[in-house]
Formats: C-alpha cells, structure tokens, sequence
C-alpha cells in the first residue's frame, strides 16, 4: 500500500536568472513529522506552497495526494481594524469552535475560554500565533504544514504545541510538515529532518538529545561537503 500522503520529485524553480530551487526529492510518509531546516532565503517558504499548489516549479513533479491540507504560514496578513474577536477569528478560519470543548488540551493552548471576546488588535504575537495552530488542527487535516510554528511561543507554549502534534501523530496518523529557519534545534519527534539551502544539502534523524530539561527538544548535527554557488 503506498503510504506517501505528498512528494516532489527533482523540482527546481527559478525567477528569471535567480534559482529559488535546485533538483529537490523528497517524500512525506503517511503518520510521520518532517522537519525542514536551512537558512533565510534557503527556499523553505517557497517548497511549502509547490506542496500546497499555490505555486509551480519549473520543472520537477510535485504530487499531493492528501484529501485534505492545513496550513499556517509564517506571518499572516490581516488588517487588524477589522471587528473581529479572538473567538470570531477561530470560527472564520476553523468553522469548529465548538469541538474545542471535547479536547481538553487544545482548550488550554488556545486559551481561547479567557481570550474569546478580546479584539484581536489586543492579541500578542504569541496569542494569535496559538490560535492559528489551533485553528489548523481543528480541520482535521490528513497533511498539516507549519511555517515556523513556534514563533512567539515561549519554552511552556513550544512544549505544548509539540505534545499537540505529536497527538496528531498518534492518534490521527497525521502528516505533520514544519519548517523552522535554525539549522540545529529541531523537534525530537521528528521522524526526518531535511536541511535545504535551494538544494537538499542533507537529511536524517535527529539526535534525542535533551536540552536543560525541555525533553522535546532534540539536536541535529550535520556537516557539509560542499560550498553553495547560485546566481
């Protein structure tokens, strides 16, 4: 049984003379959680919407076969007059608020029983952040895709959020694909990390290290035999 929920086969992408992407393979397994590091302007941003299809390479083959997608990107453009509530955010981009009251744990993360009639112009970054996450996992998704996720999370919200979605995991043999700008500090669950910087330059298993006692956190060390030359 083919198990692989998305792939992309030796995609490369440019932008007239300027190459974003160079003969990138890889494939995202049913149940499992993939961590996609590398440096700023590495392509990261740009290899989550060819999965999403809201973009194309030019050439490769990209191939999403999940039946539904969820996605958080890095920052989210909203106009902040708008008259809108940190409960009227969750129905607009989720529509299941109400399931929140059958998961215990989501309830707390979001905090959303304290923050409900809050504008969201008063929301920090850490507040809209959780309730973005939030609002991605209530669509149940078969391939989640996590743009720096953490964000404005401290040490406690990080612990959380990775206890959440390793749940997912577990429970919803959900696809989980996060990608973080920090080439070492990774999530300890992650079943494969890739380290990209507009090519694969390496990918493995992170090694479980804890690290001053935040169990989750796990530490991926890699070297490169190679320099980086692009137009």
């Amino acid at each position: 049984m083919n198990n692989i929920i998305a792939s992309v086969d030796k995609i490369s992408l440019r932008y007239g003379a300027y190459h974003v992407l160079e003969d990138v393979s890889f494939a995202l397994k049913q149940g499992t959680i993939t961590t996609l590091v590398g440096p700023n302007g590495a392509g990261k941003t740009t290899i989550a919407r060819l999965l999403l299809g809201l973009e194309a390479p030019t050439s490769g083959i990209v191939q999403n076969n999940s039946k539904k997608c969820a996605y958080v990107p890095q920052k989210l453009l909203i106009n902040y007059d708008l008259p809108l509530t940190a409960l009227n955010f969750l129905e607009l981009f989720s529509g299941h608020y109400k399931q929140l009251d059958m998961n215990k744990k989501l309830l707390e993360f979001s905090n959303i029983s304290t923050l409900k009639n809050e504008p969201i112009i008063n929301l920090s970054g850490g507040q809209l952040q959780r309730l973005m996450l939030v609002s991605a996992i209530q669509k149940s998704p078969e391939l989640l895709v996590l743009d720096e996720p953490t964000q404005g999370l401290d040490i406690d919200g990080q612990e959380e959020f990775y206890s959440i979605i390793e749940e997912l995991k577990k429970n919803n043999n959900t696809t989980v694909f996060i990608i973080s700008h920090d080439l070492f500090t990774v999530m300890k669950k992650s079943d494969q990390v890739l380290c990209l910087n507009h090519h694969l330059c390496c990918r493995g298993r992170p090694t479980h290290t804890v690290v001053k006692g935040v169990e989750n956190i796990g530490i991926y060390a890699h070297t490169h035999d190679h320099t980086h030359t692009h137009e």
